[in-house]
């Protein structure tokens, strides 16, 4: 049985801040865990505030009142996107890579676990764990080899 969470995507406001810093400290907690992720949400929290510096869109999943995540957007990109362990599988994510399409149509790139997935008019795909193959494949994304040492993934779009 999957329970069902009401959830809204809002712009980012200066209060969200921490809330979202530990969203994202979790999420990267759980993506790199076999490399040992131990940094501080306050080295997070100092990555959103430069993020915010440099003038990047931002926006919120927020889970009956709780922050579950930040999407952060360059012109045509994805800088940052990450939700929290115990929001993800529940369309959340999904949800905010319609955001972004929303937010630019025309052509859209972003970064999966430090490796760039070209804009969907090109067709290489990169990812570098289980969770993240799984999230890229319904976006139409194959993975299609293995490459690197840190157990990176090749794959083209479908």
């Amino acid at each position: 049985m999957t329970i069902a969470y009401l959830f809204q995507i809002r712009r980012f406001h200066r209060r969200d801040l921490d809330a979202a810093a530990c969203a994202a400290n979790a999420a990267c907690r759980q993506a790199y865990a076999i490399f040992g992720y131990d940094h501080p949400i306050a080295r997070t929290r100092s990555r959103l505030m430069e993020a915010l510096a440099e003038g990047q869109d931002f926006w919120i999943p927020e889970v009956s009142g709780v922050i579950a995540g930040v999407l952060t957007l360059r012109p045509n990109f994805i800088d940052k996107l990450f939700l929290a362990p115990q929001w993800q599988g529940l369309g959340i994510g999904s949800a905010l890579i319609a955001k972004a399409k929303v937010c630019s149509p025309i052509m859209l790139s972003f970064t999966v676990h430090n490796r760039t997935i070209p804009p969907a008019v090109s067709t290489s795909a990169t990812a570098s764990s289980p969770a993240s193959t799984a999230f890229i494949r319904p976006w139409g994304w194959l993975i299609s080899s293995i490459a690197g040492t840190e157990g990176g993934r090749n794959g083209k779009r479908a």
